[in-house]
């Protein structure tokens, strides 16, 4: 067997999505693969990486990535960064020039010389691994480490540089060497952490007022049960991260997010609440929304469980640290902890009054009240907060890309989720103009015109690949963000204004049936036809440069 069709076997064995955009040194595996597996032919390699990362993200599997040498190794770049903070498993395999070639200049040269780069160097700090393959007896035993590290602990992305000629070299007679082994690392000796435990569910026990932290290692832990029957069982009231939001359980006591978009009824409950103990559940603690809260938090106690050790009290002091995986700390000390029964103020965010000229948050507002059961993926930009700020509707779950915060990411990666799902649910995928493109699967995207002129491209693999979404773009001819934040601070709008681009005609160009609505009469009418219908649609929203965050008024 070849080393291009160990690696198409492997794919199938791990029934994983594949994207990427081809070229001459990825074939032998690209053909390969193509042969026994479907390939999602992304339009551009950055989207490839976002169309496998929500992929990943529904499934909780490794997605893979292919792309080509040189410019198919950097456009990844941003796509394998995010995956890398959000803690994606993603397998990114780049094609090489023939090994032959090096030291003799060749085209699309990313060998480390004459104005080269090292693909190893270049990708080694947003990967868990990385490595260049020049030798096919130790290819497969790479391959396969790179496949397991990626899916161990703290999951994460992985690159794989493989030459053209190595990856059509024969590996049947090669016996694994067994020098690439994952094991898992024991953060604390047995005695340690029983005591450490025992200290943790006696400060739980003798807690009055507990209150639950959730961030993303949480989802990533697939907690969500176990987190409700924590919540139940000592009567505690929930907050979560921004990316937390993702796995808040139904019929808990939820006061909202902290970060970005909080809202003031979520500081007012915890004021009054006054927690003596905080428990935080895969969140980093970091300061982008720790300082928001200490006042409120920091005369309690502070217990951190994390399945990385470094992430333990890195950001912020914790009384007691434990360096496990969420969902097995949960099931392994739910019986030692006593059942409270305190009744919780159940309070959150109820928002009334919006202005009516502000057409973005009315019609985000309209989605969070009469449709559940959606996925939601805002892009970066005004639109973020506002989602963020309105959808309290925990029956739907919010996906975002808060760890880099890449402009037009929700747009392939609402692709991934489609994928994965098969259009069993709605999604609906909120972003901006400046993000460039939308793509938001089986419900609804929201995304702004510049998210749409950064990735808008992708619209035609989700029209390629019979996806079941709404994008909506909130166009207000400008980088929303950008112009805020100039306003705020007295500053010229300069460079924050783009083109008045009409995206309903482009679209219809794609052959892709598009609204352009300018009152909350006309979106609710093209947002609840095109609802029902299993067919890819976009609804512009044309919305005036005035409109601010409401958590900003």
């Amino acid at each position: 067997m070849k080393l291009c069709d160990y690696i198409a076997c492997l794919i199938k064995k791990n029934e994983s999505i594949v994207t990427g955009i081809p070229g001459y040194p990825i074939m032998p595996i690209w053909n390969s693969v193509s042969q026994i597996h479907d390939i999602i032919l992304a339009c551009h390699e950055s989207g490839a990486a976002y169309i496998a990362d929500g992929w990943s993200r529904i499934t909780h599997k490794a997605a893979f990535v292919l792309t080509t040498v040189g410019p198919g190794q950097t456009n990844v770049f941003s796509g394998i960064a995010s995956a890398y903070k959000d803690n994606i498993p993603l397998i990114c395999i780049t094609g090489q020039n023939n090994i032959d070639t090096y030291l003799k200049g060749p085209f699309q040269n990313s060998w480390d010389i004459d104005r080269g780069f090292s693909v190893t160097s270049v990708f080694k700090n947003i990967t868990k691994y990385c490595a260049e393959i020049t030798n096919i007896e130790t290819a497969k035993d790479i391959i396969d480490y790179a496949v397991k590290i990626s899916l161990t602990g703290r999951k994460g992305p992985v690159l794989l540089s493989i030459p053209m000629n190595i990856q059509m070299e024969e590996i049947n007679n090669i016996k694994s060497k067994e020098k690439y082994n994952v094991t898992l690392k024991n953060d604390f000796h047995t005695h340690i952490r029983q005591t450490k435990e025992i200290c943790v569910n006696s400060l739980i026990n003798d807690s009055l007022r507990p209150l639950l932290l959730i961030g993303w290692g949480s989802y990533c832990s697939n907690a969500k049960d176990q987190i409700y029957e924590l919540a139940k069982k000592l009567n505690a009231p929930i907050i979560s991260t921004i990316k937390g939001k993702s796995i808040v359980p139904q019929d808990c006591c939820y006061w909202g997010h902290v970060g970005s978009g909080m809202s003031k009824t979520t500081q007012e409950n915890l004021k009054r609440y006054n927690p003596d103990l905080m428990i935080c559940l895969g969140a980093s603690l970091s300061g982008y929304y720790m300082d928001l809260i200490d006042p409120f938090v920091k005369k309690s106690k502070l217990i951190q469980i994390d399945i990385d050790e470094s992430q333990l009290g890195l950001f912020y002091p914790v009384d007691i640290g434990i360096s496990d995986d969420v969902c097995s700390w949960i099931k392994n000390n739910l019986d030692y902890l006593y059942e409270k029964e305190t009744k919780r103020n159940t309070k959150y965010n109820l928002v009334e009054n919006i202005p009516d000229n502000y057409l973005m948050g009315r019609s985000i507002k309209y989605i969070n009240d009469n449709f559940s059961s959606s996925i939601i993926v805002p892009d970066a930009g005004n639109h973020w907060l506002d989602t963020l700020f309105l959808c309290t509707n925990v029956s739907n779950e919010l996906f975002t890309n808060s760890g880099l915060g890449i402009m037009g990411h929700a747009i392939g990666s609402s692709i991934g989720m489609s994928l994965a799902l098969k259009n069993s649910k709605k999604i609906i995928c909120i972003t901006g103009d400046g993000s460039c493109l939308l793509n938001l699967w089986a419900a609804q995207k929201i995304i702004g015109d510049g998210s749409f002129l950064m990735n808008g491209n992708e619209i035609i693999s989700a029209q390629k690949y019979n996806c079941n979404m709404i994008f909506i773009i909130y166009n207000n001819s400008s980088l929303g963000r950008v112009r805020t934040f100039q306003v705020q601070h007295n500053q010229m709008t300069c460079s924050s204004n783009i083109a008045n681009v009409n995206f309903q005609m482009l679209c219809n160009s794609f052959n892709v049936k598009s609204y352009r609505v300018r009152s909350l009469e006309e979106f609710k009418q093209a947002f609840n036809y095109e609802f029902n219908k299993i067919r890819l649609s976009v609804i512009e929203v044309i919305v005036s440069k005035e409109e601010m965050p409401l958590c900003m008024l």
